[in-house]
C-alpha cells in the first residue's frame, strides 16, 4: 500500500508541474477550493472517486513511473476510471 503523505506530494508536484491551478483542480473536481487545499494540506481524506479523478486529469502515467503504486493497483484504478468514462 502507498504512503498517504507520498501520494499527496506527488498529486501536488504534478499539478503545479503541468502548470494546474488549485481553483482549475477544485473546478475539475466540482469541489470548492477550500476543500481541494485541504486534500493537498492532508487536512481531508480524499474519497476514491475523487483519486481516481485526479489520476485522471494529471495522467495516470505520471503513477506508473513513482513506482508508489503497484502494478496490480494501477490496473484497477485504470479500469475503474474506464468505467466512469463510459
Amino acid at each position: 500500500m502507498m504512503d498517504t503523505s507520498t501520494l499527496i506530494q506527488l498529486i501536488k508536484d504534478t499539478r503545479k508541474r503541468k502548470g494546474i491551478s488549485q481553483t482549475e483542480m477544485s473546478e475539475k473536481l466540482g469541489v470548492s477550493l477550500p476543500t481541494y487545499s485541504r486534500y493537498e494540506n492532508g487536512v481531508t481524506e480524499m474519497n476514491v472517486s475523487t483519486l481516481l479523478k485526479i489520476v485522471e486529469i494529471l495522467d495516470l502515467e505520471i503513477f506508473k513511473k513513482s513506482n508508489i503504486i503497484d502494478e496490480a493497483d494501477l490496473i484497477v484504478m485504470q479500469e475503474i476510471i474506464d468505467k466512469y468514462k463510459k
